[in-house]
């Protein structure tokens, strides 16, 4: 079976564009497309954001979602929960997010941290 793109709509219709008229919460959103908040384990050991992440949020951003939300991202040392989680938690962390949130606004979104509560997950090694 052969491919026709052509079926495919060439804009985002209606239904999905922004209805936000710049809200006092912050930019308007140019729709109402956001991927969903995702968790992963491809960070560095260190929690520095990998080519890896990089290249998947610069894809989102480029597809056409409105706001790019990072996988789960630990803001303490000991709140990590799973292996190879990105952190925020240090100034080592800043130079990599901020070429992500450069990157995210190029492409015209809008860049958001998922802070996740790691509670009963934390890792015991950790603790």
């Amino acid at each position: 079976m052969s491919s026709n793109c052509s079926r495919f709509p060439t804009s985002i219709p209606r239904t999905v564009q922004a209805r936000n008229k710049g809200s006092k919460r912050g930019p308007p959103l140019k729709n109402r497309l956001l991927p969903a908040p995702l968790t992963n384990w491809q960070s560095n050991d260190d929690g520095t954001i990998t080519t890896h992440d990089l290249d998947w949020l610069t894809r989102c951003a480029a597809g056409g979602f409105s706001m790019v939300i990072t996988c789960a991202a630990h803001i303490h040392p000991h709140g990590q929960a799973f292996p190879d989680q990105l952190d925020i938690h240090d100034d080592i962390h800043l130079p990599g997010m901020r070429r992500l949130a450069n990157t995210i606004r190029h492409h015209g979104g809008i860049s958001s941290v998922q802070l996740p509560g790691g509670g009963c997950w934390m890792l015991d090694v950790i603790l």
